[in-house]
């Protein structure tokens, strides 16, 4: 989008003036390198800055800031103005986890989430307000209505044939070159590409690129009509079909056990580090708060691992248990600070403390797990993940047609509380997962020194290394 306004201008500018092409693939450069060069410096500017704000209000004013502060910058030595915000936003976006507090993060993202929503319905309820009077405007120009519907269709056809013809050599002429499949041995799908050539559906940005257009432009009411045609017609024809030739093609969407297996492993490795990390730094801490801390982040990390599938999908998970009984706690606690403010013997100001921290502890339990992934085929560990020596030396053993229902150990004792079961691949013990109150295939890799664990569930063939920590 961006290349392509700054294209467009200069296009306006050779309709504006009598330029060469040397002079039009000047200013073309020269837009692009102001451009990168006025968002970089904007963004290391407001880098420094952020490191040294720590209320969430002034940070999330200054991404507010931040936009116009860089396209005028570069506007202003004669950059692009849109490559300055977009290489600004990229710069900040991906040093905010070093330069944000958490707060700010969290604020600037519901923010933000708002503000493009907005936006958004904004300017397609704005142009579209005013699409009455553009089509009379064009039904009154010199250009006859069949001309018109001719034009619009030839650039409706035109826009969905370029792109097919550019993805397929810009996907596969790049491998051309040794470093690239060095990088990427297995060529993308066909299937893929052509998903991806026919998904060039165009929206906000192409209207509100015509609608920049100065008003003294020629057959500007024609280019705007042309404008709602790609929309409506890409939207309308590609859009609708996209559901058909997915299908049509084979093409497998997202797998939501897949991405819970990964979203699982990414928190296990930062739980445990943080749990590391408590340790060096605990010191004199007071035993209780040290083991509240650990199990708070085993919460945590349980809470992810439970959204992939489990042998009783009726049943309540502990995270599920911990939030809907901690969000009836909050319930009643809110019932109690609103009856405060309503006898009116402690000020408003107090009790707009303690129901924020409510209302902060309500929004963090909203990111327990409901619900479970599920999966149409054999859920693997995923490709991040470098196996260790156990994992290779164990490989994936099928599951047995009867004995993996329940936890052996669990059984034993007369208890039927389990989350999900997991099979030792040496030995064939099946045992309770971690999320579940008695952690026996935990118990079992204690008690034998056996490795590896496969689970067991519908749909799940991923294995887990006790001794390394690591998925496969």
């Amino acid at each position: 989008d961006a290349t392509a306004l700054v294209t467009l201008r200069m296009a306006v500018a050779a309709i504006a003036g009598s330029v060469t092409l040397v002079e039009i693939g000047t200013d073309f450069l020269r837009a692009v390198v102001l451009g990168l060069l006025g968002g970089w410096v904007v963004a290391e500017v407001a880098s420094v800055v952020r490191r040294r704000v720590s209320d969430p209000v002034l940070d999330t004013t200054l991404s507010l800031v931040v936009p116009y502060s860089a396209y005028l910058a570069a506007e202003k030595v004669h950059g692009s103005g849109v490559l300055a915000v977009v290489v600004a936003g990229l710069i900040l976006g991906h040093r905010s986890p070093e330069i944000q507090s958490a707060a700010s993060r969290v604020t600037e993202r519901t923010i933000w989430r708002t503000i493009t929503f907005l936006l958004e319905s904004v300017v397609f309820v704005l142009i579209g307000l005013q699409l009455r009077e553009l089509l009379m405007a064009a039904n009154a120009s010199e250009d006859s209505n069949a001309t018109i519907a001719g034009f619009v269709l030839a650039v409706v056809l035109t826009v969905v044939v370029s792109r097919i013809v550019w993805v397929y050599p810009a996907t596969y002429l790049p491998r051309l070159l040794p470093g690239v499949r060095r990088a990427e041995p297995d060529p993308p799908s066909w299937r893929h590409v052509a998903l991806v050539s026919w998904a060039g559906m165009r929206g906000v940005v192409t209207l509100a690129a015509a609608f920049s257009l100065d008003p003294q432009t020629p057959h500007r009411e024609v280019i705007l009509v042309t404008a709602f045609g790609v929309v409506a017609g890409t939207l309308l024809v590609q859009g609708t079909s996209l559901p058909a030739v997915v299908r049509l093609l084979g093409v497998r969407g997202p797998d939501q056990a897949q991405d819970a297996l990964q979203q699982a492993l990414v928190m296990q490795r930062a739980v445990e580090a943080g749990r590391d990390r408590l340790d060096e730094v605990a010191g004199n801490a007071p035993p209780d708060i040290v083991v509240s801390l650990k199990a708070w982040g085993e919460r945590l990390a349980h809470s992810v691992w439970e959204r992939l599938g489990r042998s009783r999908p009726d049943q309540e998970t502990p995270a599920q248990a911990f939030r809907r009984l901690r969000v009836e706690m909050l319930q009643a606690e809110r019932t109690v600070v609103v009856d405060v403010h309503r006898s009116g013997k402690v000020a408003a100001e107090v009790l707009d403390g303690v129901m924020e921290r409510l209302d902060q502890e309500e929004a963090l339990l909203s990111s327990f797990t409901s619900g479970t992934a599920s999966s149409d085929s054999d859920v693997l560990a995923p490709l991040m993940t470098d196996a260790c020596g156990h994992l290779r030396d164990e490989p994936i053993v099928a599951v047995p047609a009867s004995d993996t229902d329940e936890c052996q150990d669990c059984v034993a004792i007369g208890i039927h509380d389990w989350v999900a079961l997991r099979m030792c691949l040496r030995c064939g013990h099946v045992a309770c997962c971690d999320s579940s109150p008695n952690r026996h295939a935990e118990a079992h890799f204690h008690a034998t020194s056996h490795p590896v664990m496969r689970s067991v569930e519908l749909g799940e063939a991923w294995r887990w290394c006790y001794v390394d920590s690591t998925l496969g």
